[in-house]
């Protein structure tokens, strides 16, 4: 025989299921209980629902509540309508014995309690139903505490979860700013760094072309002093030839002078 987990429902709520009776000669009786015992099913259900996660759990716990208080209050609405219904049957039971003993003193004696008037025993039936209310609230709140228990410690468990991401999110922040400020420096800095390039590009801007002027002041400066070396050789050149020319005169002035002195001398 396959033996029953510890979670099965006819084992852990065994009080219920033990207790079913089926009641053979009343119909109200048979199909208040019966009503009863689905009221029941639906608060074991919901007090047995359970959740992945504190928030739902805790979700659950305030959206099913009032049904499980409308389901406490038509339980006990059926338990006093059934006590009210116990207590009118037991007065005539006692009032027809109470009859047949005073009929019938030798053949029937009075097993209850005569000192009891039937309204105080309806009063007690009153006072045990007023007491069933506390009995059923500790039932809901025997089942609530273990599950508010077990939910504290995972509140407990999500409220450092939360500490520690708001830390490392602090944590997290601060090395976001330290970033951020170094990353403006470094933007500060590479700013600087192109106004520097720049300016060093516009002197050597200035330099290439001062270097260009040169240079084109110097092929003129070369072109100038070749001009004149051509001029120089030109006229070295004609001061030769007015040399050799002069030369060539003073030669024939000689001629003509011996020539001239030998006709005085003849």
């Amino acid at each position: 025989m396959e033996m029953m987990s510890p979670t099965n429902p006819m084992r852990k709520y065994s009080w219920w299921w033990d207790s079913h009776i089926s009641p053979k000669n009343s119909k109200w009786l048979q199909e208040n209980l019966t009503d009863m015992d689905s009221k029941i099913k639906r608060m074991i259900k919901i007090i047995d629902e359970d959740a992945d996660s504190f928030a739902r759990r805790a979700e659950m716990y305030y959206r099913r509540r009032p049904e499980l208080m409308s389901l406490l209050e038509e339980l006990y609405r059926a338990y006093r309508a059934l006590a009210e219904r116990h207590d009118h049957a037991a007065g005539e039971l006692r009032s027809a014995q109470r009859k047949m003993a005073e009929a019938f003193p030798d053949e029937f004696q009075l097993d209850l309690d005569d000192d009891l008037p039937a309204e105080t025993l309806s009063t007690e039936t009153e006072a045990d139903s007023r007491d069933m209310t506390p009995f059923f609230l500790s039932f809901i709140n025997s089942g609530d505490s273990k599950k508010r228990a077990k939910d504290d410690q995972e509140h407990e468990k999500l409220q450092k979860e939360i500490s520690s991401l708001s830390q490392e999110n602090q944590e997290l922040k601060k090395k976001i700013s330290s970033v951020l400020e170094n990353s403006d420096r470094a933007e500060s800095e590479v700013a600087s760094l192109k106004e520097a390039l720049a300016q060093q590009e516009a002197e050597k801007e200035a330099a290439f072309s001062q270097c260009q002027q040169s240079s084109d002041r110097l092929q003129a400066l070369k072109s100038e002093i070749l001009q004149t070396q051509e001029e120089f050789k030109r006229l070295k050149e004609e001061m030769q030839n007015g040399l050799e020319n002069l030369s060539t005169a003073e030669e024939r002035c000689l001629l003509l002078e011996r020539a001239n002195q030998n006709l005085y001398s003849e």
